[in-house]
């Protein structure tokens, strides 16, 4: 299922629509930050201890995002799937306790 559908799924499971566009912005940051923290965590469970040594010192670095993403497709496989694994278990979830 691609990361489009899960998170059409989502909105679709809240009743997205029917929400006032102040509940509509509330929500969409509360599951933007949701989905953020676990990309994240699942990017940071990919790497070595020395990789995420390495990309601590990265990020403090004050790299460019350009930098972080050419890290990222070098040192950790599969790392652009974490965003995609996040929004389905995500919508997984949603849906269990939705429908």
């Amino acid at each position: 299922m691609s990361v489009t559908t899960s998170y059409q799924q989502i909105l679709d499971s809240v009743e997205f629509s029917v929400l006032t566009q102040a509940e509509q912005e509330a929500f969409l940051l509360d599951l933007n930050s949701v989905i953020f923290r676990g990309a994240v965590t699942r990017t940071l469970e990919r790497m070595d201890e020395p990789t995420r040594e390495a990309w601590h010192n990265l990020i403090a670095s004050g790299a460019s995002a350009a930098s972080m993403q050419r890290f990222l497709d070098r040192k950790v496989p599969q790392a652009d799937l974490a965003l995609a694994e996040t929004v389905e278990i995500l919508a997984s979830d949603i849906l269990a306790v939705t429908h």
